[in-house]
């Protein structure tokens, strides 16, 4: 019976430490433990790219699958005592690439328009901000880049904003870009930010 009581009282100091190493330094415990629950870790974009392509066909549309979404949380820099600035939470969703072969030669497109397009989410209850997302088409089959444009757009608390830009390529050739398929890639480049004090 008193192998239970040592056993037992060895398991609670196990705990004890635990918590006071999880849970202890600057902050304590209990405050530390509501910050997580009030502002819960988001699912990163591990590359900070997402990218997605379809076929380069007349009027063909397509719409990413799984890692098409991305949200992020990241805290900043200390401001004040008590303060801290960081990154307002938000989301990247519903993306997709569209392309449109406007022009023909012998079966060969010479003139093309592709679009990009994502959803921005706002997802701060009380900051609204400018967002900038960075687009990149390149061509598919040899990863050349082909243009990168910066869409900026600002939007509201809790609200969202769709992000689009089209390019026009022209080429000769059954090799030229025009012909070739497509891909898009985004990243975001700015988020709004807003100082946090507890």
């Amino acid at each position: 019976m008193k192998l239970y009581y040592f056993i037992a009282i060895i398991v609670l100091i196990g705990v004890l430490i635990s918590f006071t190493l999880l849970f202890g330094g600057e902050e304590k415990g209990l405050d530390k433990i509501k910050k997580v629950i009030s502002n819960p870790p988001q699912e990163n974009n591990p590359s900070g790219e997402n990218s997605n392509s379809r076929n380069s066909g007349g009027g063909s549309s397509g719409s990413s699958g799984a890692g098409s979404t991305s949200s992020n949380t990241v805290t900043g820099q200390t401001t004040s005592e008590n303060c801290a600035e960081s990154q307002i939470s938000y989301s990247l969703t519903n993306f997709q690439t569209n392309s449109n072969c406007i022009t023909f030669e012998n079966e060969v497109c010479t003139n093309k328009d592709v679009s990009c397009s994502l959803d921005v989410n706002n997802l701060d209850s009380q900051t609204s901000g400018n967002f900038v997302i960075n687009f990149r088409f390149f061509n598919y089959a040899n990863s050349e880049l082909i243009e990168e444009r910066q869409i900026s757009n600002f939007v509201e608390a809790q609200n969202s904003q769709l992000f689009t830009t089209t390019i026009n390529i022209q080429s000769q050739g059954a090799d030229g870009n025009a012909n070739q398929e497509i891909s898009c890639s985004f990243s975001s480049v700015e988020i709004p930010r807003r100082e946090i004090c507890g």
